[in-house]
């Protein structure tokens, strides 16, 4: 049986290898033109290398003549650190000065006594404040690892807390202002004051109170008042807080019959001035009638009842909503008022410091700074039957104390004393800006003896910045070696690289080769660094290599190829010598003001930059080179598209006809081996 073809699949006749030779020739314009966009992104790739290049270089040149330049950095060193440290701003004056710190400053940092670790914190509202800033804490109940966690976050930088472990089933509870000094004490308020007694974190400074105790107790019957004067001393301190505690009880029978004396006398006087006003009118005439004034009866009777009925009546507006349903004797009318400099009065605000001693018993606060003009304290007492008793009056310094003394204390608010020649100051922070001019002093623990602290200039930042200026200037220089020439000796000579990055360095080698621009960069950038710079006649410094700096800064008795090339080398020594001793000369020499008008204009580091501008800033140099290798990257890219397209076309047309030829051929072999066959079945007849 006659073999099977297929045209296109089997290539009885070797038409798919005379295909593919055909479609190569076709693709060899389309190879040409490939090549051709390789080296357009080829050529880019290096501009975009030698722009990072460049750019790192500038950079680096304009950091050491900027106004942020190292040279002009401070640095402070302090004889004993673990006491005493120092921060100085750039402008701060080279000097040593000596410093005591007697006492740093610290903050409230109050413990509990031993809890059990599920305690549990009742629900309110719970208040915390160190100086004016206040935090407060509405708390629905719950845990007290759960109230701490709440309160963490709702610290704002003012408090926190935390829990020290006892045993297994005990802990203690740390509570701690995050600001140091005495003016920043930790106050309890409403709740939270309840619960600091409660966990013995804190007591009340009994000692305290009686020292300041400025008025005796006394009771208030009912329906009559009661004022007290504030001593002038403390009425405009701000700081200050009256406290006092308020109690009531059934009124006695000897305090109703003085409350009941005390309204006939009152009505007499009153009546007694009315006698006195009508006497003073003498007589009027009107048409030969003469009327006088008569006088009135000293005869003045006042019915017990009758007043204790006009006092009832005369209260009945100071009854508060919500009590209509209690009795007359038990309705809570006390008021306290506030009598200004001035005579008027006003209702007070009262803190309710939340400490219930009895049924009918508070201790309340009164804050100074609240009632700038307040002169006097008024206690109403509105009760029919209810006499109202106010005891242990006095005030605290909130700057001073805070009326409460804490049981555990591992610190208290406290300022940090220090003393600078000879002069002790007191600061509430251990990071003091304002004794020594632009230095900041920060305090750790109290010295033993006086502590030295020296500012000097800040070497160490000013030669890491000459080391990166100089390794961006190598770095630089090494790769238009590269590519401004062909010598493969100028990529074996960097013993930094590795040897796949001296393999990709051999590819580039030479590939600018025929610009000049480059060249010129590369003249240009050697006599910068070499060049003398001369701004005063007196100057030492002139030159780099003078600080160690040059070409043959490591010294050697031959010249080595690198040197010979311009790559600066640094001696470390001799650059630490000149930075200790001739600081602001070499500042000079990167960059310096010649005409006085306050703007640099010469110098290594100025005229660096100024010629590496030129290439990187945009518009500039490598923008425009990139910019015409981006247009004719894009132009190739078109005519590519275009030719594999036409050998896609003529591919696809010799497979065509190709396989029409396979087709013929196959159907001719066929009619040949049917007339074969017919003619052996005759010659067989």
């Amino acid at each position: 049986m006659a073999d099977i073809t297929i045209p296109g699949v089997s290539d009885k006749y070797k038409t798919n290898d005379l295909v593919n030779s055909l479609v190569e020739v076709e693709k060899i314009p389309l190879k040409r033109e490939q090549e051709k966009l390789d080296g357009y992104k080829f050529e880019q790739t290096n501009w975009r290398r030698l722009n990072q290049y460049m750019s790192s270089l500038r950079e680096s040149s304009r950091q050491l003549y900027s106004y942020d330049n190292p040279f002009s950095e401070r640095t402070a060193l302090s004889s004993d650190e673990r006491a005493v440290t120092a921060s100085p701003t750039r402008d701060a004056t080279l000097e040593s000065f000596k410093i005591d710190v007697e006492k740093v400053a610290t903050s409230d940092r109050f413990l509990s006594k031993k809890i059990d670790k599920n305690q549990t914190i009742p629900e309110g509202t719970y208040k915390f404040t160190v100086a004016d800033k206040t935090i407060t804490y509405r708390w629905k109940g719950g845990k007290i690892a759960d109230f701490a966690n709440g309160l963490n976050k709702r610290g704002n930088g003012v408090i926190k807390s935390s829990f020290i472990g006892v045993s297994k089933d005990q802990t203690a509870f740390l509570i701690e202002s995050l600001k140091t000094g005495s003016e920043n004490k930790l106050i309890f308020e409403d709740a939270a004051l309840t619960m600091a007694l409660d966990l013995g974190i804190i007591e009340e400074d009994n000692e305290n109170v009686k020292k300041n105790t400025f008025e005796q107790d006394f009771d208030v019957p009912p329906n009559l008042s009661k004022e007290i004067e504030i001593p002038k001393e403390i009425q405009e301190k701000n700081s200050i807080v009256i406290r006092f505690t308020v109690s009531a009880h059934d009124a006695t029978a000897e305090e109703k019959e003085a409350e009941i004396e005390k309204n006939v006398e009152d009505a007499k006087m009153l009546s007694s001035k009315t006698s006195e006003a009508f006497a003073n009118t003498g007589k009027i005439t009107f048409n030969d009638i003469t009327v006088y004034n008569a006088s009135v009866s000293d005869d003045f009777s006042y019915s017990k009842d009758a007043s204790e009925n006009a006092q009832n009546e005369n209260l009945q507006d100071k009854i508060v909503q919500g009590d209509e349903n209690k009795t007359s004797s038990d309705r809570n009318f006390n008021i306290v008022l506030a009598k200004m400099k001035d005579g008027n009065t006003k209702e007070l605000e009262l803190i309710d410091d939340n400490i219930l001693q009895g049924e009918n018993i508070k201790n309340y606060s009164l804050k100074i700074a609240d009632y700038k003009d307040i002169e006097k304290i008024v206690f109403s007492n509105a009760n029919n039957g209810k006499t109202i008793s106010v005891s242990n009056i006095h005030y605290i310094d909130t700057l001073e104390n805070t009326g409460y003394r804490p049981l555990n204390p591992i610190s208290v608010a406290d300022n940090a004393i220090v003393k600078y020649e000879g002069i002790t100051m007191e600061r509430s922070s251990n990071e003091i800006d304002d004794i020594i001019e632009n230095i900041t002093l920060e305090l750790h623990e109290p010295t033993s003896k006086s502590a030295t602290i020296t500012i000097e200039n800040d070497t160490e930042r000013s030669k890491d910045a000459l080391i990166n200026f100089i390794g961006n200037y190598n770095q630089l220089l090494a790769e238009l070696n590269i590519l401004t020439q062909l010598k493969p000796e100028v990529i074996e000579e960097l013993d930094y690289l590795s040897d796949d990055e001296k393999e990709k360095a051999k590819e580039r080698l030479g590939a600018f080769q025929t610009d000049s621009t480059l060249r010129t960069n590369k003249s240009n950038l050697q006599s910068i660094i070499t060049s003398p710079y001369i701004y005063e006649d007196d100057q030492i410094i002139k030159t780099l290599a003078q600080i160690g700096i040059s070409s043959k800064a490591t010294g050697g008795s031959s010249i080595s190829q690198q040197q010979l090339r311009g790559y600066m080398e640094i001696d470390e020594k001799k650059l630490d010598e000149a930075l200790k001793n001739n600081m602001e000369e070499i500042k000079n020499l990167f960059g310096f003001d010649t005409d006085g008008d306050k703007i640099i204009d010469s110098g290594i580091a100025y005229r660096m930059d100024k010629i590496l501008q030129s290439y990187v800033q945009t518009g500039g140099i490598i923008a425009m080179k990139t910019s015409s290798i981006d247009r004719q990257i894009t132009a190739q890219e078109t005519r590519i598209k275009r030719l594999e397209d036409q050998v896609a076309d003529k591919e696809s047309t010799l497979k065509r006809r190709y396989g029409q030829m396979e087709s013929t051929l196959n159907s001719l072999q066929s009619q040949a081996n049917s007339i074969s066959n017919f003619a052996n079945q005759g010659n067989g007849n």
